[in-house]
C-alpha cells in the first residue's frame, strides 16, 4: 500500500488501512481502500469539515517579519556554516538598519517581529540596540528575535533577556561534537561558554530555542544529545541534518546518511517524549498549516537584509551563490537612502513562482501541500533550479512527516480509548 494524496489531504497507509489526517480541523480517521472509493464516506468527511483549500497564508497576516544580517563576522568557526561566518569582517551600518525598519513601518501592520541573524549578530550590538530604541515609541506591538552561537558576555545577555528576546542558541551536543563541529575562531573549545549561556537565559525565561546540526559524527547519538539537553534544562530542540552549503562544502563528508537520520531522529521523538520535551525538524514545521507556496507562509512582506546592503527574499541565499541569488535577490540598499528601494512586488511574483503545483516530482504525493517541496532556495543550491526537488531532503520529509501522522493518529486512538 502507497501513501497516497486524497482530496489534497495527506493519507498514509498503516496497519492494512490508511490514515487520513485533515490540518483544517486537526482530525484523524482510519479508512479502508473501499471506503476510500466511496463517495458517502467522502461526503461525511466534508460534512465533518475535513476538506480545505491551501492557500496563501501570509495574505491573512498583519504580522511583518524582518530579518536583520547584522554581520558576517563571528567569534566561532563552524564547519558547516553556510555563511562562512568569520571569514568576512562586513558589518551592517546603523542607517541601513533603520531605512529596512522605516520600510517595515510604512507596510499595513498591526505588529512586527525583528530577528537578529549573522555571522553572530551581537558581535554588532549596537546596531541591535538602535533598532531597540528605534522602535519604542512607535504604536506597533514589537517582538525581538536572535539566532546566536551562545559565545555572548554576560552584559550582552542581560539586555536581551530585560527587552525580552526570544532566543534561539545553536548547540550541537555533548562537548566532544560541539567541540568538534563547533570550535572558537581560535580554534579552542566553545562548549562551556555556549552552556553558561544557556543556563543564564533559562534561569529568566523557558522560551528558549536549541538549534542542532546533525553530521555523520553525531547521527547516531540523538537520543543521547536528547538526554544530555534535558540535563541542562534544555526542553525544546529543533534538528537539522548537516547538508553542505558554504563552508560546509569543505566538509561534505560530515553529511549524514539520510536514512540514519529518519530512523534517529524517530528515536530521539520517543527519548523527548519519555522526558517530556519537544523536538522538531523543518520537515514536519507546516503540519497544521498547509499551504501551496513554499516560502515565508506567514508573515505579510518578510525580508531579510544583509550587512552588505542586499535586501533578499531568502536567507539562505546571502553570498557566493552566483545566478541563484539573483532570483531571490529584490533590492540593495543606497547609503543616505531613509527606506530600502525594493521590488516588494517580486515577492508577490516569487510566492507564485514557488507554489509546489509547479513542481512535477510532488504532483501526487501525499505530503505534497505540508512539505511544499523542500526550500526553493535549497533546491536551487543543490539541483540548480528551485523546482527540482532535492532527494535527500525529500526522503526525510515524506518519512518524518508521515511518522507525525502515525502518532498523531496513535494519541488519539488512546485518548479515545
Amino acid at each position: 500500500m502507497d501513501d497516497i494524496l486524497y482530496n489534497e489531504l495527506p493519507c498514509v497507509a498503516y496497519l492494512e488501512k490508511y490514515i487520513l489526517f485533515s490540518p483544517y480541523n486537526q482530525k484523524l480517521v482510519s479508512l479502508s481502500k473501499q471506503q476510500l472509493k466511496d463517495n458517502s464516506v467522502r461526503k461525511n468527511l466534508e460534512a465533518l469539515g475535513f476538506f480545505g483549500k491551501p492557500e496563501l497564508l501570509y495574505k491573512k497576516s498583519k504580522t511583518s517579519k524582518i530579518i536583520l544580517s547584522t554581520t558576517y563576522d563571528c567569534n566561532l568557526f563552524c564547519k558547516y556554516c553556510f555563511v562562512k561566518g568569520g571569514e568576512r569582517k562586513i558589518y551592517m551600518s546603523k542607517n541601513l538598519a533603520l531605512a529596512a525598519l522605516n520600510t517595515t513601518l510604512k507596510n499595513d501592520i498591526d505588529r512586527i517581529i525583528v530577528h537578529f541573524f549573522g555571522g553572530e549578530p551581537t558581535l554588532n550590538f549596537n546596531v541591535l540596540e538602535t533598532c531597540v530604541n528605534f522602535l519604542k515609541d512607535k504604536g506597533v506591538q514589537t517582538e525581538f528575535e536572535i539566532t546566536t552561537n551562545g559565545i555572548v558576555n554576560d552584559k550582552k545577555i542581560d539586555y536581551l533577556l530585560n527587552k525580552n528576546f526570544l532566543f534561539s542558541v545553536s548547540l550541537d551536543g555533548p562537548p566532544d561534537i560541539q567541540n568538534y563541529h563547533r570550535p572558537t575562531a581560535h580554534n579552542s573549545e566553545s562548549y562551556s561558554k555556549v552552556v553558561s549561556t544557556i543556563k543564564r537565559v533559562l534561569s529568566n525565561t523557558d522560551e528558549l530555542r536549541i538549534r542542532t546540526t546533525i553530521t555523520s559524527k553525531s547521527v547516531e547519538r540523538m537520543d543521547e544529545i536528547v538526554e544530555h539537553f534535558h540535563g541542562l534544562g534544555i526542553s525544546f530542540i529543533h534538528f537539522e541534518p548537516f547538508i553542505p552549503f558554504g563552508r560546509g562544502d569543505l566538509f561534505s563528508n560530515l553529511k549524514p546518511d539520510v536514512d540514519k537520520y529518519c530512523e534517529n531522529f524517530i528515536k530521539s521523538m520517543d527519548k523527548a517524549k519519555e522526558l517530556g520535551m519537544k523536538i522538531t525538524d523543518f520537515s514536519i514545521f507546516s503540519l497544521l498549516n498547509p499551504t501551496r507556496q513554499r516560502c515565508f507562509t506567514l508573515y505579510k512582506n518578510r525580508f531579510v537584509v544583509t550587512p552588505d546592503n542586499k535586501i533578499t527574499f531568502c536567507l539562505g541565499v546571502q553570498e557566493g551563490c552566483g545566478k541563484i541569488s539573483e532570483i531571490f535577490s529584490i533590492g540593495e540598499y543606497k547609503e543616505g537612502d531613509d527606506i530600502l528601494k525594493c521590488d516588494f512586488g517580486k515577492i508577490n511574483r516569487l510566492m507564485k513562482y514557488f507554489s509546489v503545483d509547479k513542481i512535477r516530482k510532488c504532483k501526487d504525493c501525499f505530503a505534497k501541500y505540508l512539505c511544499c517541496g523542500v526550500c526553493p532556495a535549497h533546491n536551487a543550491l543543490k539541483t540548480g533550479n528551485p523546482h527540482i526537488v532535492d532527494d535527500f531532503s525529500c526522503k526525510i520529509r515524506k518519512v518524518l512527516i508521515k511518522e507525525a501522522i502515525i502518532r498523531m493518529w496513535k494519541q488519539s486512538s488512546k485518548m479515545e480509548r
